[in-house]
C-alpha cells in the first residue's frame, strides 16, 4: 500500500499528534459553546422532548438560523482556519456521507439535528433514481451556497383502509436561502440536479420515540414496497417474536404470542397474530373477533374479519 508522505511525516510526529489533539478539543469546546449552535443545540433539545404539532411550527421554531445565515459563514471560515493551519487537524464533527451527500452535523440533540450537506452535482447527475422513505417526522433544506438546485416534491395518499400511494409534483427550483419544510410523513422531497456543487443546511426532527414506522415507496409507479420499524423497541420485540416462534415449549408460544397481539404496535399485533392463528386458531379467534370491533387500525380490522371468516369455512368444512 502505498503511504502519502505527508501522512508518514504525521504518523511518526507524536508532539505534533498530542498538540493536534489537545487543540481539537479546545476547539470543540469553543464550536459548542458559539452562540447560534449554544441556542441551536438547545432549541432541538426541547424539540427532542416536546416535537412540533405540524412541519409550520418546526419551521417557524428554527427561524433564528433560517432567516440570517451569516452564522453558517463564521463555521464554515473556523472550520477552514483549522484546516489551513494543519492538514490532520481535528474537527469535532459527525461525519454523514453517501455517494451524492456529504455531510457535517453541526448539532445532535436527541431525536433533532442540524447539519451542513455538500451535494457533489457529478455523482448526483450519475445516480440511479432511489425510492422514497416516509416515516414519523419532520425535515427542512435551506440552499445556502454553490450551485442552483432542482427538486421534486411527492405527497403521501393514505386510502381509508390503509391503502397508499405517492403522487409526484413538477420539479422546480430551490431558490437560495429559502427554506423547504415538510412533514416526513406525508411529504418528501429529493435534490434531482445541481448546476454545480451546492450547500444545504438540514434541519430535521422525529415526532415522537415509540412506534414510529418506515415506509418504502417505489419513485416511478408511486407504489408502497416495504414497511419497517424506524422504533428500536419495537424492532426488539419483532426480533422476540422471531425468537418464541422458534421454541418447542407449546406454552411459551402461546403465552407470548398472546401478549405481543396486544400490544400499542399495529405492525407488531398483526406479526404476532399470523403464527398464532396458524398453531392456536381456537385461540386465535376470539382474539380476531375482538381485533375486528376494537382495533384502532382500520387495515387490521379489515384483515382480521378475513381470517375469522376464512377460519369459519374451513371449520364448517371440517364439521361436514
Amino acid at each position: 500500500m502505498r503511504v502519502d508522505a505527508r501522512l508518514s511525516a504525521f504518523l511518526v510526529d507524536a508532539d505534533r499528534q498530542e498538540r493536534l489533539r489537545v487543540e481539537g478539543q479546545q476547539w470543540a469546546a469553543a464550536f459548542t459553546a458559539h452562540p447560534p449552535i449554544a441556542r441551536l443545540s438547545c432549541v432541538l433539545a426541547e424539540m427532542s422532548e416536546n416535537p412540533p404539532e405540524n412541519a409550520i411550527d418546526f419551521a417557524e421554531i428554527l427561524c433564528p438560523w433560517t432567516q440570517n445565515f451569516g452564522w453558517v459563514q463564521d463555521v464554515v471560515d473556523s472550520w477552514r482556519s483549522q484546516l489551513v493551519s494543519d492538514d490532520f487537524a481535528r474537527l469535532p464533527l459527525i461525519m454523514q456521507a453517501s455517494p451524492v451527500f456529504l455531510g457535517l452535523a453541526l448539532a445532535v440533540e436527541g431525536r433533532a439535528n442540524a447539519s451542513l450537506s455538500l451535494v457533489d452535482s457529478t455523482a448526483l447527475a450519475q445516480a440511479r433514481s432511489q425510492n422514497l422513505i416516509f416515516d414519523n417526522g419532520y425535515s427542512m433544506v435551506v440552499p445556502v451556497g454553490g450551485g442552483a438546485v432542482t427538486a421534486e416534491r411527492f405527497a403521501l395518499k393514505r386510502g381509508a383502509c390503509g391503502d397508499s400511494h405517492v403522487v409526484k409534483s413538477q420539479a422546480a427550483p430551490l431558490p437560495l436561502y429559502e427554506p423547504a419544510a415538510f412533514d416526513c410523513e406525508r411529504e418528501q422531497l429529493r435534490i434531482i440536479s445541481a448546476d454545480g456543487d451546492a450547500v444545504l443546511l438540514r434541519f430535521s426532527c422525529s415526532k415522537r420515540c415509540y412506534g414510529t414506522r418506515v415506509f418504502e415507496y417505489d419513485t416511478q409507479s408511486g407504489r408502497a414496497l416495504r414497511t419497517g420499524v424506524g422504533d428500536s423497541a419495537v424492532s426488539r420485540k419483532l426480533a422476540l417474536l422471531q425468537f418464541v416462534t422458534m421454541q418447542d415449549d407449546v406454552n411459551v408460544i402461546e403465552d407470548a404470542l398472546v401478549q405481543l397481539v396486544h400490544d400499542d404496535d399495529a405492525l407488531l399485533r398483526w406479526e404476532a397474530m399470523r403464527p398464532l392463528v396458524c398453531r392456536y386458531p381456537d385461540v386465535a379467534y376470539p382474539i380476531l373477533s375482538a381485533m375486528v370491533k376494537n382495533d384502532p387500525d382500520c387495515q387490521i380490522r379489515e384483515v382480521a374479519g378475513q381470517v375469522m371468516t376464512m377460519l369459519s369455512v374451513e371449520n364448517a368444512a371440517c364439521g361436514a
